[in-house]
């Protein structure tokens, strides 16, 4: 019974005591999964949160995106060039002729009813006034040169185009029984030379020695490009003091010969896009006109010898005319005093 019972304790035993190693093997494994659980999640954060320090090559390839973009967005200017597609731009300064101006501005003894106008696109400047004892447009007629606008151009080169302007003036000499009107004029240029068109009508008034001239796109006048200065740039060409001469007599309507020079021209024709320079402004309006004193007038067209036919509103430069006219009368009168005072015959 002794040896029994001691068999059984010690089986107990043996029994028992594995029972603590057990217990602490299975506390031991909570650990090993507390400690490999953090390091399996650290991956995930760090992905979500990457760090530029950890990776510079990312930064720099949106710093040269970024400068990528920039230097797209900014593009150059575009350049202005004229063609025949930009043709947009023009100007046109001319007097027509200096001695005209002055002829109906001025007037031969004086220009009471005498009128120069421009409209329709057309100014007067004070460019070339007519000056009488330093004093410009002397009668209040105002003298200077006109600038015509710009309307259109067909442009094919540099060196062959023709440019339109627009704009009317009218020269108005009533006691001389006429009025002049130039309109639209247009040039055609063709290498270093050059023509001017324009509307010339003469209108002339009922008692008036002539008919009436109605030239609508006439010639008026020749110009010479190489003898004015020229300025030429991608966007703009320009002349200035070109000279020009009357084409034929006719055109001028009777009061010049073909071939008379005319006023020096200045013109532009420039692409849309251009700036020009700006041109002379519009001249002031003119005092009044000093009281008319009669005489004076003087030989103020000395080149203008050419008259229709019919001699069209004389315009005075003949002043041998009126002379040789006066003697005629002052011997017709001194006639008839002597008729009347003759001794009777008995």
């Amino acid at each position: 019974m002794r040896l029994t019972s001691a068999v059984l304790a010690a089986g107990v035993l043996l029994v028992v005591a594995p029972g603590p190693a057990l217990a602490q093997e299975e506390s031991a494994e909570p650990p090993v999964t507390t400690t490999t659980a953090p390091s399996s999640a650290a991956p995930s954060t760090s992905d979500s949160t990457p760090s530029s320090a950890a990776n510079p090559t990312s930064e720099v390839r949106k710093a040269q995106e970024s400068s990528a973009t920039t230097t797209t967005t900014t593009t150059a200017p575009q350049t202005c060039e004229l063609t025949p597609t930009t043709v947009g731009k023009g100007d046109l300064l001319w007097g027509f002729k200096k001695s005209f101006r002055q002829y109906v501005g001025v007037g031969i003894g004086g220009a009471t009813g005498n009128s120069i106008t421009a409209a329709d696109g057309a100014t007067i400047t004070a460019v070339d006034e007519v000056v009488r004892d330093g004093k410009p447009n002397p009668t209040g007629v105002p003298t200077g040169a006109y600038r015509f606008s710009f309307q259109s151009a067909e442009f094919r080169t540099k060196s062959d185009f023709t440019a339109h302007y627009r704009g009317k003036v009218e020269f108005a000499y009533p006691t001389h029984f006429f009025t002049l009107v130039l309109k639209d004029p247009s040039i055609t240029v063709s290498g270093t030379t050059a023509t001017m068109q324009a509307d010339i009508a003469l209108r002339a008034q009922p008692g008036a020695p002539a008919q009436p001239v109605d030239l609508p796109d006439v010639a008026l006048a020749k110009l010479d490009l190489g003898g004015g200065a020229h300025t030429g740039t991608a966007e703009a060409l320009s002349w200035t003091g070109v000279p020009a001469a009357l084409t034929t007599a006719e055109a001028f309507a009777g009061f010049y010969q073909a071939g008379t020079a005319l006023d020096p021209v200045d013109l532009a024709v420039a692409a849309d896009c251009a700036k020009l320079p700006e041109g002379p402004p519009a001249a002031p309006p003119p005092a009044a006109p000093p009281a008319q004193s009669g005489g004076g007038g003087g030989d103020l067209v000395p080149e203008v010898r050419h008259r229709p036919t019919q001699q069209l509103a004389n315009t005075g430069s003949d002043v041998e005319n009126v002379l040789w006219l006066g003697v005629s009368l002052l011997l017709a009168g001194t006639a008839v005093l002597l008729a009347a005072y003759r001794p009777a015959r008995r």
